[in-house]
């Protein structure tokens, strides 16, 4: 029966939220944190799943009964502190509208004036990514194997995929906004849900298209309804099992073993079933301190030479994540998610359970904000914004924190890289609204003919 209190604690979370944001279109503008709550729903159904069908990793095969309730209501006491501080935040920052509205103009205006100009050009650097990720994968199936000197062997490139992959959102997204569904837009979802399969993600493409939908949600191209949910449940159950199938695959090649050895019905089941299993980790680390403390020193260390490729570092250490696995249970070598607050927690210890509300607070009320009030004006503004959002968000529910430099400065890298890109080509471009360049070589202010 224990294993249902992360439900119930669930539920009274989801009714205080309803409550407290309460507004018009309040899906739509508060959307990120919704998300964020939506995401937790399989880690908290993860407990009583494992425990009906008998197999399984999960925190009550570790704690006692008390510690189980004890950590799975602080653990929802800080989602309902970070429901708290996130409506508080977007309350302040809705007051900053005159400013936002001169800076959407000056957003328009640019995408209005250069569109056409650069489109071809992000057609040629998505294709570009594209081989480059699928080089990668061809190289990196290793980095799969139940064998750390295996996934040692062969990382050296795996960086690529998640440095370049949300590049390619981005790139979608910008098209999306400015042409819709077009055969450009086709062409760059293909090319970027291909790596997805390939790469034996557990999600496939499940997770490009609720990117797609929840930015068409929050930019006012479409409105919710029940035909886009039922969609999403039943696209899961495939792409899930088809990216694990794969991935398993993978991992026998890796390991030298027949594929089809060992392959069932309930490996399948327990592989999906092991991808949720983030907040039982996060309810160990909260109960158990001892279990993760030690390893505070390395995952600080790591999140700054995770910034270095294992290409250029041989001797760059494995994640982690790998490493405290052993020590919350969890069987074979996997990188476990500690879940949004675990994650936090491995850098602060318990001060974790503190800062970890306000930090995903305000981050989200943040990503909220840009979209709230937006126009339907075509703006190049907002698929960057989306971007940077979507890939803090997508880190925010894993737990990943030690890739927030990573992800973030590469993202930003390689948006001056199209932007330069197309400057050399072009032999011109406008200047992004907000940074105060002018009468710069091959650069032309936007307010010139």
């Amino acid at each position: 029966m224990s294993s249902y209190y992360p439900l119930v604690f669930y539920a009274i979370v989801l009714v205080f939220s309803f409550l407290i944001l309460r507004r018009k279109r309040m899906i739509k503008t508060h959307l990120p944190m919704w998300f964020f709550l939506a995401w937790l729903f399989p880690y908290t159904l993860h407990a009583a799943v494992v425990e009906s069908l008998g197999f399984g990793y999960m925190a009550l095969n570790i704690l006692n009964q008390d510690e189980y309730i004890y950590s799975a209501s602080i653990f929802f006491i800080a989602v309902l502190c970070s429901v708290i501080i996130y409506t508080i935040s977007f309350a302040i920052l809705s007051r900053r509208r005159a400013h936002d509205a001169s800076r959407e103009l000056a957003w328009a205006n640019f995408t209005l004036r250069w569109w056409r100009k650069i489109r071809n050009h992000l057609i040629v650097v998505a294709t570009l990514f594209f081989v480059l990720i699928m080089l990668t994968l061809a190289r990196s199936t290793g980095s799969l194997s139940d064998s750390l000197v295996l996934r040692q062997e062969s990382r050296g490139w795996t960086f690529v995929p998640a440095v370049l992959g949300p590049v390619l959102l981005f790139i979608l997204l910008a098209f999306l906004e400015s042409e819709g569904n077009t055969w450009r837009s086709w062409y760059l979802f293909i090319i970027q849900a291909i790596p997805s399969l390939i790469g034996g993600s557990k999600g496939g493409a499940l997770m490009l298209i609720i990117a797609i939908l929840v930015w068409a949600l929050m930019r006012g191209k479409i409105n919710l309804k029940l035909r886009y949910l039922v969609f999403l449940v039943f696209f899961a159950v495939p792409s899930i099992t088809i990216g694990t199938y794969i991935r398993y695959g993978y991992e026998a090649k890796a390991n030298g073993v027949d594929a089809t050895a060992g392959l069932s019905f309930r490996t399948g089941v327990n592989a999906i079933i092991s991808r949720f299993s983030g907040m039982d980790a996060g309810q160990i680390m909260i109960a158990r301190p001892d279990t993760y403390l030690n390893f505070i020193p390395i995952y600080w260390q790591y999140a700054f030479i995770n910034m270095i490729p294992s290409a250029f570092f041989p001797g760059k250490p494995l994640g982690p994540c790998l490493l405290v696995a052993a020590g919350l249970g969890y069987p074979g070598v996997a990188c476990i998610s500690e879940s949004w607050l675990g994650g936090v927690m491995q850098y602060f210890g318990q001060a974790g359970l503190v800062i970890a509300p306000i930090l995903v607070g305000i981050t989200l009320s943040w990503f909220a904000k840009q979209f709230a009030y937006s126009n339907l004006r075509p703006s190049l503004q907002y698929p960057v914004i989306f971007t940077f959002g979507w890939t803090w968000l997508s880190i925010v529910n894993e737990g990943t924190y030690y890739n927030v430099i990573l992800l973030v400065i590469s993202l930003a890298l390689a948006i001056l890289f199209i932007y330069l890109y197309i400057l050399v080509l072009n032999g011109k471009i406008g200047v992004l609204p907000g940074f105060k360049l002018r009468n710069r070589v091959g650069v032309n202010p936007p307010s010139e003919k």
